[in-house]
């Protein structure tokens, strides 16, 4: 009897579920005092992403405070700022979680921090499948 279930559940003609290709939805956001991380790498990620901006509030070194909504910021304008906040949001029509998860960890990669002097540039990012909503 045993031989004839196992037997019976390995032929199930069910397929197995196709994992889950998209689209989906990232949050980026950056937070930073004092010190930002202007390496190369995160600079042509800052310009591969400008359509993907939301939103950033900025603290300038003259004391203005700049907020900006949708469209775009400008590296010149963020590279003049001594802390602020700044939200990307990206829409990936066509991917596997795994490659997900790699853009996710490459934009925390670009983290820096200076304790001594509570100065930091923290990137952190979450996503979840997107429903279009």
């Amino acid at each position: 009897m045993g031989f004839l279930c196992l037997f019976a559940t390995s032929c199930n003609s069910e397929e197995p579920e196709t994992p889950y290709s998209g689209p989906w939805i990232i949050s980026y956001m950056e937070s930073f005092n004092w010190i930002r991380n202007t390496s190369s790498a995160f600079h042509e990620w800052f310009d591969e992403h400008s359509d993907d901006f939301d939103s950033a509030s900025l603290e300038m070194s003259n004391g203005t405070l700049w907020n900006w909504q949708g469209d775009y910021i400008l590296w010149t304008d963020y590279d003049k700022a001594i802390r602020g906040n700044v939200q990307w949001i990206e829409i990936v029509d066509n991917s596997t979680e795994d490659e997900i998860i790699n853009k996710v960890e490459q934009f925390k990669s670009f983290t820096i921090e200076d304790i001594k002097n509570s100065a930091y540039d923290r990137f952190d990012a979450v996503y979840q499948k997107y429903d279009g909503k």
